[in-house]
């Protein structure tokens, strides 16, 4: 290997080195006992404003129940204003707009697809990743369906699937820690019944791309940057040898 290639393949190291993460895909089945994703479910309250519902989980997948008028859990009577009876056991779009908040923790993922394992009359939803510069704290309380994407959340699509159950495709092209998965569709003027029929929808997996920080060099071994510059060190003196060769 000549001076030329040695310090071409220096460059081209550093530069591999230094050019982000490696990725593993994924699928999350919903309804286990699994901790990740943590899940927390989401409406909107008489006010507009959103509240904090309880996630149940069916063998069609999980769904969500709001709660009481007050977004307080119980209401007067104690218990949930919204029955676990069929079909508004899982997460729809009568009388309420539910959601489903995914919460990664510490890894980025690029949830590309989303199984619905039960449907009924419609499953129309949509799909938010937060991609914010202030860090999100996991809670969507105080915000409303309307301002969402005015505040650091992403739409990745509305999707409108009739009452068919299956694994759909996002689409996505980004990379967060937080998704957010409702019924209904969703723009910059809140959540509807996108097509105008109510949507009952249990959602049975996820699936997605997780980035992996590559690991930090062993101690003594220059950072990845450093080996690109020396690289492009190198290349200078052997341009400037040529030059003083052929002088």
């Amino acid at each position: 290997m000549n001076h030329k290639q040695l310090a071409c393949a220096l460059v081209t190291a550093g530069l591999a080195l230094g050019s982000g993460a490696a990725s593993a895909s994924t699928t999350w089945n919903l309804n286990t006992s699994t901790t990740v994703p943590a899940m927390s479910a989401w409406y909107n309250l008489n006010d507009g404003k959103l509240g904090s519902g309880a996630v149940t989980k069916w063998d069609g997948g999980v769904g969500v129940q709001h709660l009481g008028a007050d977004g307080k859990a119980g209401g007067s009577n104690g218990n949930a204003d919204e029955t676990l009876s069929a079909p508004e056991h899982a997460m729809d779009t009568n009388g309420r707009f539910e959601s489903l908040l995914l919460n990664f923790g510490p890894q980025e993922v690029k949830l590309d697809k989303v199984s619905i394992g039960w449907v009924q009359t419609d499953s129309d939803f949509f799909l938010l990743a937060y991609t914010g510069a202030t860090p999100f704290s996991g809670s969507l309380a105080n915000n409303t369906y309307a301002n969402l994407l005015s505040s650091g959340w992403s739409l990745v699509g509305n999707y409108a699937n009739g009452a068919s159950t299956g694994t759909y495709n996002t689409g996505a092209s980004v990379y967060s820690s937080f998704w957010l998965i409702g019924a209904g569709a969703i723009s910059a003027s809140g959540v509807t019944n996108g097509d105008g029929r109510h949507d009952y929808i249990k959602i049975a997996s996820v699936a997605g791309v997780t980035k992996i920080p590559p690991p930090p060099p062993p101690s003594g071994v220059p950072e990845p940057g450093s080996l690109a510059l020396a690289g492009l060190g190198l290349l200078g003196l052997v341009a400037t040898r040529r030059r003083w060769k052929s002088a």
